[in-house]
């Protein structure tokens, strides 16, 4: 009986997050995880709820970071501990979560969404052809060598140095 009391709690707080209301959604993750202590979906949007309802990212990040713990290939989790990076203003740290989730985790579709939405493009390097235009796909890419390359001098790993022209 506990397992469907706590499931159900835990649907209500996690309606109650995805229409942005974490401050109703904080009671619901807490009679949740009261009665299911180890359950890491329950660890994780508790801390996504706890941050985005108190703001205490410290407290947050420890339980997203335990539920990231026992399933390292839940990709959920991984965006759910960026999330807490973000609020948290700990950008870098949110976009690294999400590349070492793209190596381990199943799910990297809901990664790439995650990353693609924080991560800003550049602009094309020929505007007035569309952005995967193989000129603008090459162009780009040697772009991003060049700058690269000026960025960390000739440490280039010996993968990249063979696209530079």
């Amino acid at each position: 009986m506990d397992h469907r009391a706590a499931r159900s709690e835990f649907k209500r707080g996690l309606m109650l997050l995805r229409d942005r209301r974490p401050h109703m959604a904080l009671p619901h993750m807490r009679r949740a995880l009261a009665l299911e202590e180890n359950n890491p979906d329950y660890l994780s949007y508790f801390g996504v709820a706890i941050a985005l309802a108190e703001k205490k990212w410290a407290t947050a990040e420890l339980y997203c970071r335990t539920a990231l713990l026992s399933k390292q290939h839940e990709a959920r989790f991984h965006v759910n501990l960026a999330q807490v990076y973000l609020g948290a203003g700990r950008w870098q740290c949110a976009v690294q979560t999400l590349k070492t989730g793209m190596h381990c985790a199943k799910r990297r579709c809901l990664l790439v969404r995650a990353l693609c939405r924080l991560v800003v493009r550049r602009s094309p390097l020929l505007p007035f052809l569309g952005r995967k235009h193989f000129f603008n796909h090459y162009l780009g890419m040697v772009r991003h060598r060049i700058l690269n390359f000026f960025k960390y001098g000739s440490k280039l790993a010996s993968s990249e140095s063979h696209f530079l022209l």
